[in-house]
């Protein structure tokens, strides 16, 4: 097992670990914006039980199975329903146990509505932006066409490349989101399930397809990146984007339900290669002064996906703990020289879908025993 650092407990250590015995965490970007969305839904705890999750063995990039486990989330009394590794090979992160898709589709049934407003008008603000830089990008290839905007949201960016001219289809699979895009932008929701899309027997293709912060949300990223060169014309192009693990990772993404792969720029570049893209144009995207930069990159499909490909560099046993530690980012000493291998923390329920539990509403708490789990305390 490799360890992480502060895994052996010092004297400075112990002092650190008996004088701080709880916490107001500090959330990244992602976790904020997530809670601000959701601030004004008022749901019950949401259930869960060893049905909806998924468990992934092996690494979905390289196929190597030694995995090193991070952090592990468990129901108080029942069962672990979250869990992050990394592989020892290749240093992709991702969820090795977490609720499956079919489980989000019952709390997004759960919070629907009628509305057409989306929960935070600001953050739409920032979507509206961020789709202007991607614009800028593609009409230097593609000046018009027909466009897929996969994980399209509320529809905001969409109906910006409609206004520009693009003949806009969308896929979203969020009740409320979908709701907004169709009766109020009035764009064509052609699938709200991007594999069951792509697994049809006959789709349309399109010159330009928009993946962006999508692709780090499902549970088979690979399988989904080998087929959608099916939704692309010959000649189009693919605009992917996504979260660089390094720039936003903190301590709580162990916490965050709906992310469920996490890419450094050499983990999707071999991802690409591998299923059949070539690389035109990256870009770093901030958009938003809070925001981390994220990774862009503009694709296009080849015909000879049998090139050679070279293999992923292997990471060494350093490389691995420093991604451990991107995982205790954001903690006091106490936390971050906690001496177990592997972070444990425990919930008694599942109050926010996204983020687990209502964090900025929370403590945490060092267990009395050093291998014990991290609770968590309500304060006012």
């Amino acid at each position: 097992m490799v360890q992480t650092r502060g895994s052996k407990m010092t004297n400075n250590t112990k002092a650190l670990y008996k004088s701080r015995t709880d916490f107001q965490p500090q959330l990244d970007t992602f976790k904020r914006r997530t809670l601000r969305q959701m601030e004004n839904v008022q749901t019950p705890y949401y259930p869960i039980c060893v049905k909806d999750l998924i468990s992934i063995k092996v690494c979905p990039l390289c196929r190597n199975s030694h995995i090193v486990p991070i952090a592990q989330v468990y129901l108080k009394d029942r069962f672990t329903f979250f869990s992050t590794g990394v592989c020892q090979s290749c240093g992709f992160v991702f969820r090795t146990i977490s609720p499956s898709y079919a489980w989000f589709q019952k709390r997004w049934r759960q919070i629907r509505t009628d509305s057409l407003e989306p929960f935070n008008p600001a953050i739409e603000k920032i979507r509206r932006r961020r789709y202007m830089q991607y614009l800028r990008l593609i009409r230097k290839y593609k000046p018009s066409g027909s466009l897929l905007d996969i994980g399209a949201a509320n529809g905001t960016g969409s109906a910006l490349l409609h206004e520009y001219g693009y003949d806009v289809n969308c896929i979203e699979p969020e009740d409320n989101k979908a709701l907004i895009i169709t009766n109020k932008h009035g764009l064509p929701l052609v699938a709200n399930d991007i594999e069951k899309f792509l697994n049809r027997t006959s789709i349309k293709q399109y010159d330009v397809v928009v993946f962006a912060h999508c692709l780090e949300h499902l549970d088979n990223p690979v399988k989904v990146m080998r087929k959608i060169r099916r939704a692309i014309k010959p000649d189009g192009l693919l605009y992917l984007e996504v979260p660089i693990m390094k720039n936003f990772v903190t301590w709580s993404d162990a916490l965050y339900l709906t992310h469920k792969s996490n890419f450094t720029k050499e983990t999707l570049t071999y991802l690409t290669e591998t299923c059949g893209f070539e690389t035109l144009e990256t870009r770093r995207f901030r958009h938003s002064r809070s925001e981390p930069l994220d990774f862009g990159m503009v694709l296009r499909p080849i015909q000879n996906t049998f090139k050679s490909i070279k293999s992923i560099k292997k990471i060494t046993a350093k490389d691995i703990i420093t991604i451990c530690n991107l995982y205790r980012r954001g903690l006091p000493p106490a936390f971050r020289n906690f001496p177990a291998k592997i972070l444990r923390y425990e919930v008694n329920a599942i109050e926010q879908f996204y983020c687990t539990l209502r964090l900025d509403h929370k403590s945490l708490k060092v267990p009395a025993d050093p291998n014990g789990a991290i609770t968590f305390e309500q304060h006012s």
